[in-house]
């Protein structure tokens, strides 16, 4: 008999070899590489947008020797740790390090929610209240009910490269009941065994958009360009606003422009069509502190992140 956890109720930058700093941007500059197949000395560092300048960073350390660099999004559960000299950005050296993924941040939390006929419903066994902090890679709680401690554990494993959702009693062994590769809002979750389908809202999501008034304002990293989007009402009674633009040369996006919409039956989820083409991944994509990105692979001019803005 399978236990049921439900039945009881961007970038890196560090400055060395001195204090360790990350350098922060106005956007995040994405993912980064070098000219040719094969990262050698002497190469320049750039982006899907050219070439990258830390010394763009707010807070970057200009009597800094040498700029370490982490390459933003992992492959196989690897990153490129590339080590820069300063000035002039050439490259010295890199290795291939272990990734690093976080827990996404939660004032609040993570709520659990089970999926029974077609409709989300919440357990009476939360036990991921507690606000998750920046760079926390796991959160856990012990539970007691009906004569018994419970353990559950939320966290990334970096061995299997996806995050877990666990349970372990007090006189028995860990039990895996969910796990998935890309931890966001409302996303569901590969379950194990008999647990129900499962999906978690973190609570800082935002929840009012698309909003009928403000701006929604869309920019792409390493691009001056920015392009406010035009809020479309609803076509039927009970319907939800859209936002759209149409071509953007600034860009790279064709006369079939760019159209968010909501996820069908979710309030905080949203899908992104780029010149017809989904861009956003199965389930769709949250705002958070009214900011959501999304990015565009592949070839063309088009490729790259981009960010849609909220303001008032």
């Amino acid at each position: 008999m399978k236990f049921d956890p439900f039945s009881l109720s961007s970038a890196l930058f560090t400055a060395l070899p001195t204090i360790s700093v990350t350098l922060s941007f106005k956007s995040d500059p994405g993912q980064m590489f070098v000219v040719g197949t094969e990262i050698r000395k002497g190469q320049f560092l750039n982006n899907d947008s050219g070439p990258f300048r830390p010394n763009e960073a707010n807070n970057f350390v200009k009597t800094s020797p040498t700029i370490i660099a982490t390459q933003v999004t992992a492959s196989a559960g690897k990153v490129l740790e590339i080590t820069l000299a300063n000035p002039g950005f050439q490259v010295l050296s890199s290795q291939l390090k272990d990734a690093v993924k976080y827990l996404p941040v939660a004032s609040g939390g993570y709520t659990i929610q089970n999926e029974s006929k077609g409709k989300w419903s919440n357990p009476k066994i939360q036990p991921f209240t507690a606000s998750i902090a920046a760079n926390q890679t796991k959160s856990s709680a012990i539970i007691a009910a009906k004569g018994q401690s419970i353990s559950y554990d939320i966290e990334y494993n970096s061995g299997t490269s996806r995050y877990e959702f666990s349970s372990t009693p007090q006189s028995g062994v860990k039990t895996l009941h969910a796990h998935i590769a890309d931890f966001t809002n409302e996303a569901q979750w590969t379950s194990v065994g008999l647990t129900p389908t499962t999906r978690f809202q973190i609570s800082n999501a935002d929840t009012h958009h698309i909003a009928g008034t403000g701006t929604y304002t869309l920019s792409k990293q390493l691009n001056a360009h920015q392009q406010t989007l035009t809020i479309t009402p609803p076509f039927s009674i009970g319907g939800t606003n859209s936002l759209r633009a149409g071509k953007i040369s600034q860009f790279g996006i064709s006369v079939r422009g760019i159209q968010v919409t909501h996820e069908l039956g979710s309030t905080t989820k949203f899908t992104v069509s780029v010149d017809g083409v989904m861009v956003t991944p199965l389930g769709g994509s949250s705002f958070s502190n009214n900011t959501m990105q999304f990015t565009i692979s592949g070839t063309g001019d088009a490729v790259g992140t981009y960010t849609i803005t909220y303001t008032t």
